[in-house]
């Protein structure tokens, strides 16, 4: 079980996407990497041009072993942050 739950309260407004992010990375530090992918994903989906969160969840797949994911995260890390070298070892 999750250690936290986000409230369900319809459609989440776009401004909660740092919100989402924080929450996904106290499940990493809980070991809870699957809620974590959901949390951060959810994060995306309100906000997809912050680069922090595909390089995070590009991480998270690859701890997972979801190495297509993995790419495909961070394949869009390096398209909102092109000189970032650690996000082009995944493309």
């Amino acid at each position: 079980m999750p250690f936290c739950q986000p409230p369900v309260l319809g459609s989440p407004s776009p401004e909660y996407h740092p919100a989402y992010h924080e929450l996904g990375l106290l499940a990493v530090d809980k070991g809870q990497l699957p809620y974590a992918t959901q949390l951060v994903s959810q994060a995306i989906a309100l906000n997809d041009g912050v680069y922090g969160y595909h390089r995070n969840l590009c991480e998270l797949y690859r701890r997972l072993g979801s190495l297509e994911k993995a790419v495909a995260s961070g394949q869009r890390a390096t398209t909102l942050k092109e000189d970032d070298i650690d996000a082009h070892s995944w493309s």
